[in-house]
């Protein structure tokens, strides 16, 4: 059985996953509660600071946390590492568990930076200080420097001798640039995206629409809601887009070719990977 701890920047992101979930069979943790209350395996509640959850087969359990920015995702998954490590010690049952790292890229394609956010040097840091909180919780000598840890072939990186694995989705897409879509490689631009390639007319308007306004990423994907999707709202508006037949296998192909979907499908069946 897999408990996977997924850390997201922001609300957003958060619905982008729920639709992901739901939408491939996952439940909201709630509808198997008689006081409609989440909880986890263990039957504690992990409702709170916008937490939501889910059950898929196997059991398999998701806790999505918004972070509220990029910058407070390193002490969250400090937080959550601690979490981990409570758990292994006072549960009766063997689960594997999953730390995911979900952040936009941030790489801007009219620029020649390509370091993207959470590059894969800050994130074997970022397991590097768990190892030293892991031996500071046993008692045991903390390393004096801080080293970083290497990840697997596979791209992943494990704590609690391998009973929990640490991955990365980086929001991105290799759709070419084209107006109507933003520049900077976010998870508006690869929603944009498919929305755009399944209904290639929409790429004017929007275009036009923001002529001599905002090009942050945001503008982009409020124009779709906006002008498409109005009657759903902002946050149901990344719901929505999973539940349109012309859009989600454009959704998932993209997902596939940057490597989430493998990550995705490996919160139930934790020998994908």
């Amino acid at each position: 059985m897999t408990y996977s701890i997924v850390l997201v920047e922001g609300v957003r992101d958060r619905a982008f996953w729920a639709g992901w979930l739901l939408q491939n069979g996952w439940q909201d943790a709630r509808d198997r509660d008689k006081d409609n209350v989440a909880r986890d395996p263990f039957g504690k509640s992990v409702s709170g600071d916008g937490k939501f959850a889910y059950y898929g087969v196997n059991e398999a359990f998701v806790l999505v946390v918004p972070c509220l920015g990029e910058s407070r995702i390193d002490a969250k998954f400090e937080h959550y590492v601690g979490v981990v490590y409570d758990k292994i010690q006072k549960e009766s049952e063997v689960y594997t568990y999953r730390l995911i790292v979900c952040v936009d890229a941030d790489i801007d394609d009219t620029q020649s930076e390509m370091n993207p956010t959470k590059n894969r040097d800050a994130v074997s840091l970022l397991v590097g200080k768990a190892e030293a909180y892991i031996l500071r919780k046993k008692g045991e000598a903390e390393p004096k420097k801080i080293l970083p840890v290497s990840p697997d072939a596979n791209g992943n990186w494990s704590l609690f001798d391998s009973r929990c694995s640490v991955q990365v989705v980086r929001w991105q897409t290799d759709t070419p640039l084209a107006q109507g879509i933003p520049t900077k490689q976010t998870l508006e631009r690869l929603v944009c995206s498919a929305i755009c390639e399944a209904y290639p007319e929409r790429l004017q308007e929007v275009a036009l629409w923001l002529t001599d306004k905002s090009e942050n990423p945001k503008a982009y994907a409020w124009s779709h809601m906006a002008g498409w999707y109005a009657d759903h709202g902002c946050d149901d508006f990344y719901k929505e887009i999973w539940r349109e037949e012309k859009v989600r296998p454009l959704l998932e192909r993209k997902l596939n070719e940057i490597g989430a979907w493998e990550v995705f499908a490996s919160l139930s069946h934790p020998n994908l990977t």
